[in-house]
């Protein structure tokens, strides 16, 4: 049977806990679609997918669902699960199935088991092709095999729509092709999928997207590559407003200035003309309070109009800055990396854990390295000997330039401390008023500064980690990254890319995501695997 919908809100408000509005009258209908969810972190996507699958209620409005819906986020998954299937949620029905293969069925589990007569064979299917086992144990699993795990379930289940919350975070290549599949598979079933991502390969995969403005939503009708181009034209909407707000600023500047001369010489010619009719002293002086009352609100007429015109020129530079979102390094000799000079050797290196093949590898000049491979490699743990933080099993590495390593974490950063507070106590005499200025060049406006990082987005702590890292004692003149766009949202993510292309001194990169290293200008490339290594040529 076909259902007109499988979702649909109406008229929906949203309150947070502390009464703070933050949707107001959504209608949305989701069908047997795939429809891509964007947005800034904070801005409500896993709120609303939370809305569609019904784990939270609305405010005020109501919600229809027309089928069953299942939602996956980033952290599902039982941890106290006692096998695969069960972390899956598809236990009862696998069960069911394997009692009534053995004539041992209960009453129940026909209904348990509904329509989904080849949900093993679909469940083992699915298991090979994400490269896990039934008998592993849950406990064991990394953070993307628990997340494979969840999806796998939610591809078996018996919904009709899925809500998939950044599903491709944690996930290796070869586990993000298998994802694309999957998703490529349930939309030709004739199901629906609201897909919450900030993944440019994902969402170029969509019908339509979707964008959380809080309190509404905006629509765009069709995938990243539709997106893109709207966005391109509201650039070019918001530069057009910028250019007419200064054109109009300096015209009625001038008809302000020209008003202001006329009214003096007319004052001057009254004055004078007053004098020499030999008017009385008092008549004389009700001309001139006269004459100072209206030049009083003249100016004062003036003044309100100068400060409009004021005010919308710096409204449409902040939409044009919004809109381009553009950060970058301040230009400053000390992290520049001469062509010849050496900037990393790897010597017969093997780790702790990880490839067992001894790495051999070497750079001169300002290098820009992806590191990259499947999950449990060794990727985080190369980029920590790097850094030095951990030694390697055998071998050496020399690394003749200071490095700054960013973990996923961002340790670097104290996140109870005002962010100034922090420049300030580690670029040793810098000067506020300079640091203002690299830290506006980087993104990070002034009512930011005081705050301290926690109550900053990610991205924004991400640039401001990369900035300390170049200003700090000594400068870093090479950054090691480890999935620094994990957890951004896309215009974080653009933002961080724009910011590390013009970043001039040696960039190494751990990613999965083959978007973001495609941005970065990249001149050598190495790809584990957990028996070895090669090195390749980077991708365009």
């Amino acid at each position: 049977m076909a259902y007109p919908f499988l979702a649909a809100l109406h008229g929906v408000d949203y309150l947070l806990p502390d009464g703070t509005p933050l949707f107001t009258g959504l209608n949305e209908t989701i069908g047997a679609e795939t429809v891509g969810v964007i947005g800034h972190n904070g801005s409500g996507k896993s709120t609303f997918g939370k809305l569609v699958s019904g784990e939270l209620a609305p405010t005020r409005g109501r919600i229809e669902r027309a089928r069953p819906v299942v939602r996956v986020s980033q952290d599902s998954g039982s941890v106290g699960a006692r096998s695969l299937a069960e972390l899956a949620g598809l236990h009862a029905p696998l069960a069911a199935l394997r009692r009534l293969a053995q004539g041992e069925a209960l009453p129940e589990d026909f209904d348990t088991i509904g329509e989904r007569w080849d949900i093993e064979a679909r469940w083992l299917a699915l298991l090979e092709r994400a490269e896990l086992n039934e008998s592993m144990a849950p406990a064991s699993l990394s953070g993307g095999q628990r997340m494979l795990l969840c999806l796998a379930g939610a591809f078996s289940s018996d919904a009709e729509l899925l809500v998939l919350d950044e599903p491709s975070n944690h996930l290796d290549s070869a586990h993000r092709a298998w994802l694309l599949g999957e998703i490529s598979r349930w939309r030709d079933s004739g199901r629906g999928l609201l897909l919450i991502t900030h993944d440019r390969a994902l969402l170029n995969n969509v019908d339509r997207t979707i964008e959380t403005r809080a309190p509404l939503l905006k629509r765009y009708g069709g995938g990243w590559s539709v997106v893109q181009a709207q966005r391109g034209d509201e650039v070019e909407a918001a530069n057009a407003r910028l250019e007419r707000a200064k054109t109009e600023r300096s015209r009625e500047q001038q008809t302000l200035r020209e008003q202001a001369e006329r009214a003096a010489r007319r004052n001057a010619r009254g004055a004078r003309d007053a004098k020499s009719a030999n008017q009385a002293k008092l008549l004389l002086g009700l001309r001139e309070d006269r004459a100072e009352q209206t030049n009083g609100a003249r100016a004062m007429r003036h003044a309100r109009r100068q400060q409009d015109l004021q005010d919308e020129v710096a409204q449409a530079f902040g939409a044009l800055a919004g809109a381009l979102q553009r950060p970058e390094f301040p230009e400053l000799d000390d992290v520049l990396v001469p062509q010849g000079q050496e900037a990393l050797v790897l010597d017969e290196v093997r780790a702790p854990w990880g490839w067992s093949a001894p790495l051999t590898w070497s750079a001169r000049g300002p290098v820009r390295l992806a590191i990259t491979g499947p999950n449990g490699c060794g990727k985080s743990t190369l980029l920590r000997m790097i850094a030095g933080e951990l030694a390697p099993a055998s071998g050496a590495i020399r690394r003749p330039l200071h490095c700054a390593l960013l973990d996923q974490s961002l340790r670097m950063l104290d996140q109870h401390a005002p962010l100034l507070e922090q420049f300030e106590r580690r670029t040793h005499g810098l000067g506020e008023g300079r640091l203002r200025q690299h830290l506006a060049k980087a993104g990070l406006s002034a009512d930011r500064l005081r705050q301290p990082c926690h109550a900053l987005s990610g991205g924004e702590q991400m640039r401001a980690a990369l900035l300390l890292a170049m200003l700090g004692q000594p400068p870093a003149r090479m950054l090691l990254l480890d999935e620094p766009s994990n957890h951004l949202d896309l215009a974080a993510t653009e933002a961080l890319e724009h910011m590390l292309r013009s970043w001039t001194g040696a960039l190494v990169v751990v990613s999965h995501d083959e978007s973001f290293l495609a941005k970065l200008d990249l001149t050598h490339r190495l790809e584990l695997t957990r028996e070895g290594w090669r090195a390749v040529q980077p991708r365009t």
